[in-house]
Formats: structure tokens, sequence, C-alpha cells
């Protein structure tokens, strides 16, 4: 996909971002965007640490006015590295591939919990039978997405379109891994070559990653060098990979443009 394309699946998760839309999902503002979409539904689950009594606000659906398309928009967290880094990554089946199939638990759970207006993330896209969506996320989000993209996800040739998963981590083991590539879904991974969060969970625990990568090398940079956290955000946040794609787009609040 042209960076262009890619800026205009990015820009809508970015938008998920917002303090506004978290605070009140009826803020979301997707003006000024490359392309023009109709907000299907609000995307909701269980927060990231699995307390089940907080629901957290996790992206949208969206129609792509263009093309009719259905899109899934999943955000994630600027905690990514330290929500990994301190996980248990316990692999568990998938409840829709074959026995043996394993995938992190953690991800399996919230992806199981989500919720468009209030009907189950399967229901509510099965009320657009014409269209199988695509989904796009960051981060955990691109987690959710690959899951999402797998279970529900259009198949089609990559030239009309793909599952765009940014900074994603790795996901299944490596015979879910092998049963998933055996489908023709496309499945397109954005890595920063710097980010951290690619390379979680660990491999040597099993974990492998799905689909195409392409890499996007973020150049804006840490606006505190000597702080090890500032420099692994930086590399990882939404921000940063579209404005490598896209100077126009400007970084994120902790980072520098590179001069």
């Amino acid at each position: 996909m042209t960076p262009a394309q890619l800026v205009s699946l990015g820009r809508p998760i970015l938008a998920a971002y917002a303090d506004s839309f978290l605070a009140d999902p009826s803020t979301l503002d997707l003006s000024g965007l490359p392309e023009t979409w109709k907000v299907l539904g609000i995307l909701s689950g269980v927060d990231r640490d699995l307390v089940r009594n907080v629901p957290t606000v996790y992206g949208f659906v969206a129609a792509r006015v263009s093309d009719s398309t259905i899109h899934v928009f999943i955000n994630g967290t600027k905690t990514a590295i330290e929500w990994l880094e301190d996980a248990e990554f316990i692999p568990w089946q998938v409840p829709f591939l074959p026995a043996g199939c394993l995938a992190h638990k953690g991800f399996l759970d919230v992806y199981a919990s989500l919720t468009v207006n209030g009907e189950s993330l399967r229901d509510f896209l099965g009320n657009f039978k014409l269209y199988s969506p695509f989904f796009h996320g960051h981060s955990l989000g691109a987690a959710l997405a690959t899951l999402g993209a797998v279970e529900l996800g259009a198949w089609t040739p990559p030239e009309l379109g793909a599952h765009t998963l940014w900074a994603s981590p790795r996901v299944f083991s490596a015979y879910a891994a092998y049963v998933v590539g055996g489908k023709t879904k496309p499945l397109l991974r954005l890595v920063n070559p710097r980010d951290a969060v690619p390379d979680l969970p660990p491999a040597i625990l099993g974990f492998t990653h799905v689909g195409t990568e392409q890499g996007v090398a973020v150049t804006a940079v840490p606006k505190d060098p000597a702080d090890p956290l500032n420099v692994k955000r930086n590399a990882h946040v939404l921000a940063n990979y579209l404005n490598a794609l896209d100077p126009s787009i400007p970084v994120d609040e902790d980072s520098l443009p590179a001069t």
C-alpha cells in the first residue's frame, strides 16, 4: 500500500486516541481526514487490565463513503510497553481456530468482550451481511484487530485493501500462525525497526507474527533521550508512525520532529 493509503487508514485510529473521544465518544472528530467516513457504532470492552466492571472505549466502526466498505478502527494505549513487559504471556486456545491453535490469553479475553452499541462485535457486523469488514489497529489495538481480521475480516486481494496492523505485538503460537498463514486475508503489519512492542511477547515463549511486514522508519526523536521510557514510547506511538509517512502530521507531544 502507498503511504497515502496507509495514512488514510491510520488517521482514524489516531482520532480514536483523542482524550475528548475517550471521555465522550459522541465527540469523535473525523473532519479533515483524507477519506469521508460514516460512523456506524462505538467499540467498547473490558479494560486492558481485564477488570470486567470497568468499560473502555476502544474505537469505532465506520463505512467509507467512497466504496461503502466497513472498517473497524481500534486504539491502543501509550502504556503498551509497560503493559506487555509486565504481562503474563499465557497461551490459550483460539475459539475460532482448530484445536492446538493458541494465542495470548489477555488479547483473547479483551477481544471476546468487544461490543458495538450493546451488541457483540460479531453480531453487530452480522448486520452488514453484504460487506466483510476491514480491521485496523495500533499497539494492543493491533493485536485485537489481528484477531478480528482472522475471525471476521474481509477476504480480498491485497490490491483491493488490507487489514492494517500498526506496531502490533505477537499474537499467535507458531501453529496458529501457520494455520492463519494458509488463509488469503491480507494482513499488513507496519513496523518501526526501533519499536520494542513488535518484539513482544518474546519469540522464545512460542509466539510469532502473522501477515506481511512493511517497515516504517520513524524519524521523530524523544524530548528526553536520557529517559528510557520516553525513548521507547517515541518509537511506538502512532502519531510518529504517521508522521514518518506524512510529515504534515504532527509528532506526539512527548517527541520532537527530526531536524
